[in-house]
């Protein structure tokens, strides 16, 4: 071991002594919502800690993505956070640094403290004072609430999930645990066919478009009320794309110009176009289909490692990917932060983080919930099999055991399946217990965005 180390014990230890809490920060631009950090605290002392991580830095990865513009010097003052028995109210008070923060970041800390500290034993109302006066912000009552600031916490997915059979798509909501396609919902669009040489499909939040790639890997098709519009090629080696909240269409591959994300005025690729760089795309599908370019997200920080797989978060802020290094071969899984624009337009991704770097041959990945990823990879306690894994932000990672013929992973927008993986044998697999069972006979499946 290390000899700065620090503190170190067992995980049965770990897990008695500390719990995992959701700090919340406030979103920079675009929709205004709560991302959460996951991170472990003792018990003793818990309220006054989740207060100080609030007013405190937020993950590096989230610069640019959330708030974090408290005035230099803002503290606890004191520094404890009591808590009344008589009506259970936390009162944190802050020094007088605070009452220099703008209308707009008072609003943010706000919230984020309000949905912060609903975690902490005891705890039912917060108050934020500076001194002895409430700090104000605009919208703030005696009792407001997170809903009341126009903010929100992206809410568990709920609803049916497209399954494909051939060339065909349909509702599946798992109603009444029949494992049998439920009839079409009246509130969703009727799907479309999609031919046998298209694969790797996503939908967005009603089944009124999906999204797919050839089985060339170089074009991707957008099916827009049952119509098909294909792109010309833009790049090889196309992954399964990925709707946001937010309008967008992501995809990566590599380019097929030697102009890489964020660069203009490329020239066509060497010989070989599958060696083109690395590069993120999204699509604004507010846009006319035939005006909707693809426009290469900035993220230098790929480097020379392909995007085998991305996933958005649920509040459209956060991005999954598993990548591989071109010399090594070895994959790795990324977590990055949206960096949006004053209007909510995609502008960069800002430098990953790496998650749960012991888990390796990575192939796919999906968001189980806000906090939590599904990848197929190598566990080292596993090294002989490929697998469905569980991988919390913070958190150690879960096997879920083998899932005999997987090629992905799909999350769910039907609560209790969380995740789904799709096999090479015509099947559709969902948790139950300790094993997999058949969820639904089919090739594909898709959950659309929130």
């Amino acid at each position: 071991m290390p000899d700065d180390l620090g503190l170190w014990l067992s995980v049965a230890d770990f897990e008695r002594l500390y719990q995992p809490k959701r700090v919340y920060f406030a979103s920079q631009n675009g929709p205004k919502v709560l991302l959460p950090d996951v991170r472990w605290f003792p018990e003793a002392g818990m309220t006054t800690a989740l207060a100080r991580a609030v007013i405190g830095a937020p993950p590096t990865w989230l610069t640019g993505v959330v708030r974090n513009r408290l005035p230099a010097g803002t503290r606890l003052q004191p520094n404890a956070v009591p808590v009344s028995a008589t009506d259970r109210t936390a009162t944190v008070t802050l020094s007088r640094e605070a009452l220099g923060a703008s209308p707009l970041d008072r609003e943010a800390l706000w919230a984020a403290m309000l949905q912060t500290l609903s975690q902490a034993p005891g705890v039912s109302r917060v108050q934020l004072m500076v001194g002895s006066a409430r700090l104000e912000a605009p919208g703030m009552g005696p009792d407001s609430s997170v809903e009341d600031l126009d903010y929100s916490v992206v809410p568990a997915p709920s609803g049916p999930v497209i399954v494909r059979k051939d060339a065909k798509l349909v509702w599946n909501n798992n109603d009444n645990d029949s494992r049998r396609p439920a009839p079409t919902p009246t509130d969703r669009e009727p799907l479309p066919t999609i031919p046998s040489q298209w694969y790797q499909l996503a939908g967005d939040s009603r089944g009124r478009e999906i999204a797919a790639i050839a089985g060339d890997r170089k074009t991707l098709g957008r099916w827009i009320a049952g119509k098909l519009t294909s792109r010309p090629s833009f790049g090889t080696q196309l992954v399964r794309p990925a709707y946001d909240g937010q309008n967008d269409l992501w995809v990566a591959g590599q380019a097929l110009t030697a102009a890489g994300p964020g660069q203009s005025g490329g020239r066509p690729a060497a010989e070989n176009p599958t060696t083109g760089p690395p590069t993120i795309w999204v699509i604004d599908t507010r846009q006319p289909v035939q005006q909707a370019q693809p426009q290469p997200v900035t993220a230098p920080w790929l480097g020379q490692r392909d995007v085998v797989a991305l996933a958005v978060s649920p509040e459209s802020a956060r991005l999954a990917l598993v990548v591989r290094d071109r010399s090594t071969r070895r994959t790795s899984l990324l977590l990055s932060g949206i960096v949006r624009d004053s209007s909510g337009e995609v502008d960069s991704l800002g430098t990953p983080v790496v998650v749960n770097p012991a888990i390796s041959d990575l192939s796919s990945v999906t968001w189980a919930d806000e906090t939590t990823l599904g990848v197929l990879g190598r566990m080292p306690s596993s090294p002989e099999r490929v697998e469905p894994i569980m991988v919390p932000l913070s958190g150690l990672a879960q096997p879920l055991g083998p899932a005999p013929g997987a090629t992905a992973v799909v999350g769910s927008s039907i609560p209790q399946d969380r995740v789904f993986v799709v096999t090479d044998r015509g099947t559709v697999l969902a948790r139950e217990g300790r094993s997999w069972e058949v969820f639904d006979q089919g090739d594909d499946v898709v959950a659309p965005a929130p």
